[in-house]
């Protein structure tokens, strides 16, 4: 993934895997037979997701003026239930997509009084009934969105949103010239929306592991099992504040490393995603400082997510 800002400071956990990959096939034998995974989009076709995601953080902050020593430890538990419905389309157009939250709650603890959890828990059963659309482009990105507008609590968390439903709907992203069983392939993506320093690269390693049943959603079917590993590395700059910062006069500065893997089900029959299992671990430092008066709050915390994503049985 996911894709919600689920820590209590509002930062956003890198979703692992396929969903920040551009990938870059490794040289094969063009002996070996290549598989080309995309989604079959019919319409008035639905499919219907379960989400459950896990997110501990451990923090400690300075220098806030208001409550200067902040939860030290808080949880989130974020279940939902996503129903994608396949419209109908002019030959010509842009296929579109609707995005229906069947059923979204959050639950969220802290060691300490944090009253940024109950606002949480409150917009993610905001959600709950909620629809968007978009349309897929030639490349299978989402784009065009309608409805998605105060959804979010923050462009952080629609920005990962954005990223998931993206490949709900148009599958893992694979390279063009296809993937050989037992091969690998990396990619790597720069300055990720909603981070909080500039000069990150999120680098991927996913490989074609095997074929596996699709059980339990699709019990007959047969998936292709694809493991990617995800890493972040950081360029030293001079200024590392994004501009969405800048705006606000904040100046941005620290470190940032991140790890996590993630294993993908994707059906062979229909190329649709059936299920994916991630965990990840975030690690920052982070001073933001006012260009104004010069008052600063220096972030220091560790973030650890598991996620879940599976396609429910036909109803």
């Amino acid at each position: 993934m996911l894709l919600f800002a689920l820590s209590s400071g509002g930062w956003l956990p890198p979703f692992v895997g396929a969903l920040l990959a551009a990938p870059q096939q490794q040289a094969a034998s063009v002996a070996q037979k290549r598989l080309h995974l995309a989604p079959k989009l019919v319409p008035g076709h639905i499919l219907r997701y379960q989400i459950d995601a896990h997110t501990v953080t451990t923090s400690r902050s300075s220098g806030r003026i208001e409550d200067p020593q902040g939860p030290s430890k808080s949880e989130v538990n974020l279940a939902a239930i996503l129903r994608m419905e396949i419209l109908a389309s002019a030959p010509d157009a842009p296929q579109r997509i609707r995005i229906t939250y069947e059923k979204s709650s959050a639950t969220a603890t802290s060691d300490s009084f944090d009253p940024a959890l109950g606002v949480l828990q409150e917009q993610y059963r905001k959600l709950e009934g909620r629809s968007l659309e978009f349309s897929l482009d030639a490349q299978g990105r989402a784009t065009n969105y309608s409805g998605l507008d105060g959804m979010f609590p923050d462009e952080k968390s629609a920005a990962a949103a954005r990223e998931w439903f993206s490949q709900l709907a148009s599958g893992v992203e694979l390279p063009r010239e296809g993937i050989v069983l037992g091969r690998s392939w990396s990619g790597e993506r720069t300055n990720v929306p909603g981070m909080p320093l500039l000069g990150l690269t999120w680098r991927t390693e996913s490989t074609y592991l095997r074929d596996e049943p699709c059980a339990p959603a699709t019990p007959a079917d047969t998936c292709a099992l694809i493991r990617t590993r995800l890493s972040v590395t950081q360029r030293p700059l001079r200024n590392a504040t994004p501009d969405e910062y800048r705006s606000r006069n904040l100046r941005t500065s620290g470190k940032l490393s991140s790890s996590g893997e993630s294993l993908s089900y994707i059906s062979l029959r229909t190329g649709s995603l059936v299920r994916v299992t991630q965990t990840s671990s975030e690690e920052m430092d982070v001073t933001i400082t006012s260009t104004d008066g010069g008052s600063q709050l220096r972030i220091n915390a560790r973030v650890e997510s598991t996620t879940n994503i599976t396609l429910l049985p036909a109803i």
